[in-house]
This record gives C-alpha cells, sequence and structure tokens, in this order.
C-alpha cells in the first residue's frame, strides 16, 4: 500500500511504497532528505517460518540407522524447510503492495483544483454595481441638462428684461442698383414690421399697405391694426431712409417692398412668405404684386439698423 505524506522542506506531497515505511529518502523535489512515515515492514516468509514451522525432535531409532539414513535425515530437514517457506502466504492480499515502491510526486486537491489569475492592476466588480452606476451618471446629466436649461432660461429672460426699458428702433435705408453698382434711393419703398407671435382680430386691407409717394396716415384702418399688434409700417422717404418703432424687443417678421424694382417675369413669391404674410393681409398677391420684396425674421432686442439695396 503506497505511503502519501508531504515533504517537510518544500511541502510537496509524495507517494511511495510502503516497503519504504521508515526509511530516509531524498525528495525527488527539493532533493532534501525525508523520513517515510511508519514503520518498516518485516520479510513474510521469515515470520512464516518462526510462527509456523517447530523442530521436530528427532527419536533415538533413528540415531541407530545407517549412515545413508542420517544423510536422507539431513537432506529432509532442509527441504522441510524450504517447503514451509515457499508455500502460500495466509495474506495474498497484501501481496500486491509490496512491489509498489516507486517514489513519485502526488498532486494534491489544492494543486488539481484551478486557480483563478488575479491581475493586480485589475479590479473585479458585480455586473449590477455597473448597471447602478451607469443609472446613476445618466440621472446626473439629464439634472445636470435640466439646471443648465433653466440656468440658461433665466439668463435670456434676464438679458430680455435688460432691454424693456424702451420701445425698439428700427433704422436703415432701402436702395436698388441702376445700373452704375451705385447704389440709388428706393424712394417710397413700403416697410412693414409685424411680431412673430401676434395676429390682428381681423386681416387688415393691403390697398394702403402698397408702395408709394403718399404719407403715412396713422388714421388709416390697416396701419393702425398693424400698431395695435405691436407692429408698425413706413415708407422710405427721399434718401431711402426709412424709421420703425416697435413697443418691445423680440421676434418680428420685416417686409420691404420696392417701389423701383419688380420681379422677372418667371419669379414668383415663395410659397412659405405668401404663406406667413397670408397671416396678417387679406391678399399677400396683391400686396407683393410684381414688385422686388424682402421678407426675413428677425430678433429685435435693442436698436438696430437693417440696410437693403434690391439688385
Amino acid at each position: 500500500m503506497p505511503v502519501r505524506f508531504r515533504c517537510e522542506h518544500c511541502q510537496q506531497m509524495l507517494s511511495v511504497g510502503s516497503k519504504k515505511a521508515g526509511s530516509t529518502v531524498s525528495c525527488p523535489k527539493c532533493k532534501h532528505p525525508v523520513v517515510v512515515p511508519g514503520q518498516p515492514m518485516q520479510e513474510t516468509s521469515a515470520t512464516l517460518h518462526d510462527e509456523n514451522v517447530s523442530p521436530q525432535p528427532i527419536s533415538a531409532a533413528h540415531t541407530t540407522e545407517n549412515a545413508g539414513s542420517t544423510s536422507s535425515l539431513a537432506i529432509a530437514q532442509p527441504q522441510a524447510a524450504a517447503f514451509v517457506t515457499e508455500r502460500e502466504s495466509p495474506f495474498p492480499e497484501f501481496n500486491v503492495y509490496q512491489i509498489d515502491t516507486e517514489f513519485v510526486y502526488v498532486e494534491d486537491e489544492e494543486a488539481r483544483a484551478p486557480r483563478a489569475v488575479i491581475d493586480v492592476d485589475t479590479i473585479s466588480v458585480p455586473r449590477w454595481i455597473l448597471y447602478v452606476q451607469g443609472a446613476l451618471l445618466g440621472a446626473m446629466a439629464l439634472v445636470g441638462f435640466m439646471l443648465g436649461y433653466i440656468v440658461s432660461g433665466a439668463t435670456s429672460v434676464v438679458s430680455d428684461a435688460s432691454h424693456t426699458a424702451g420701445p425698439v428702433r428700427v433704422t436703415g435705408e432701402v436702395a436698388y442698383d441702376a445700373g452704375d453698382h451705385l447704389p440709388t434711393p428706393d424712394v417710397g419703398a413700403a416697410v412693414m414690421l409685424v411680431p412673430e407671435g401676434a395676429r390682428p382680430e381681423q386681416k387688415v386691407g393691403v390697398a394702403s399697405l402698397r408702395p408709394g409717394s403718399e404719407r403715412v396716415d396713422a388714421t388709416d384702418p390697416a396701419i393702425a391694426a398693424i400698431r395695435e399688434i405691436g407692429g408698425d409700417f413706413v415708407r422710405a422717404d427721399r434718401e431711402g431712409k426709412f424709421r420703425l418703432v416697435v413697443p418691445a424687443p423680440g421676434d418680428y417678421f420685416l417686409l420691404i417692398v420696392s417701389a423701383q424694382r419688380v420681379r422677372s417675369g418667371n419669379e414668383r413669391p415663395a410659397p412659405q412668405d405668401l404663406a406667413e404674410l397670408g397671416r396678417y393681409v387679406e391678399s399677400a398677391p396683391e400686396l407683393l404684386a410684381n414688385d422686388a420684396y424682402r421678407w426675413v425674421k428677425r430678433r429685435f432686442v435693442e436698436d438696430s439698423t437693417e440696410n437693403y439695396v434690391f439688385p
């Protein structure tokens, strides 16, 4: 039966046949001498001989026999001993272990078990912790976005409020290119400013909003309706200059209709322009007619200047 034990020097698990019990051997790993645990085994044949073979007394009759008989007795005694020595052992189940004398390493349970490789530069965390951290980061980003939006809105309100002390004045010049690359004043051009978010109770007529040389009549119902919703209407003077006044800053549509320039035959107003202008007047195509025009959206938060030259 093999004897299993650990080397007292290198702690390597070793295995050796039981016949080596009690003897001193060299560890095949560290080469230090170690003592095999257990008691040394005795020879089975000698034990069986001592226990089972007892000396037989020789009678006197045998002593009187001839020399030949004496020789036969001398020969018979060793044969009996040999018979006892060579007969089958009463414990044959132990015979298989007497030949197991090889001295080998034995891999213990800890060595056979797979060992985890630990990387000191890597931190291992459960998957749910990563999910929680991701959710927290997302929540923080959302909160930061909302705070930024609120702060930005408050700043915008404060900025707009700083310009609400008085009305906003929009001045400028309207001209056209007469062919000599020198801007020529567009006398009588119609200039109108209407707030984006306001609508008149009834759409206004366009007859008094067309370009011309007539002075603007503040009592005209169409012009009064434009000014009532926070807009203004004027015509360019002899130098092509105009001056509009609105009660508050904000987003506005600016319309300039030339008195001197007409659109080419295949040029038509943009459908979006007609739709937006149609929110304020009864007939946008009639207001624009065949004249060149400019319709843009502007934000005015303080006094501004708008100049435009029709090509």
